[in-house]
């Protein structure tokens, strides 16, 4: 796996988590991730790319063979046919170059375990280590002082009994 690959399979997290608001922010810093014509393509009365964020985030954690399948080629088909592409002739075939989208999905595809949803806030991330839980620092934090917390309020009456007593045991 390089470096290039799980920064795509990030941004593709970043996708399915997208929000209307922050459609200009993420086709201006990530452009050509997804064909360009999803943005403004409508199919009555929904933006193209909402129907294939909702697709991905009922896939997400699960990418059964046939949802692969429709995230990697069907999506093709939603795309404007003016919309030019580059390709590669391979023996007199002419093979579109794929997308960052594309490239994301497959990954996650053979590497399942790293689509996963945060444990604290629910968002969508990808894993880079097997034991990660959580989509952020923000949420790991905030995960670990609701813990300490739980904690203090269980045993915290009884650390400071033991406390107080061990003081003066000490004098």
């Amino acid at each position: 796996m390089d470096k290039t690959t799980l920064d795509s399979a990030r941004t593709l997290a970043m996708f399915s988590n997208l929000t209307e608001k922050d459609v200009d922010y993420f086709r201006r810093n990530y452009p050509h991730f997804v064909p360009d014509a999803w943005w403004t393509v409508d199919n009555y009365h929904t933006l193209i790319w909402r129907l294939w964020q909702e697709f991905l985030q009922e896939s997400w954690g699960r990418l059964s063979a046939d949802r692969i399948i429709a995230l990697l080629t069907l999506w093709h088909s939603t795309v404007n046919s003016s919309e030019v592409e580059e390709s590669e002739v391979i023996g007199g075939i002419n093979i579109p170059t794929a997308y960052p989208y594309q490239h994301a999905v497959m990954f996650l595809a053979m590497e399942g375990w790293r689509a996963k949803f945060c444990e604290k806030c629910g968002k969508r991330f990808v894993k880079d280590i097997p034991a990660r839980k959580f989509c952020s620092d923000a949420c790991t934090s905030s995960s670990r002082k609701a813990g300490k917390r739980k904690l203090w309020k269980k045993h915290g009456p009884d650390w400071l009994k033991n406390r107080k007593k061990s003081k003066q045991s000490r004098r």
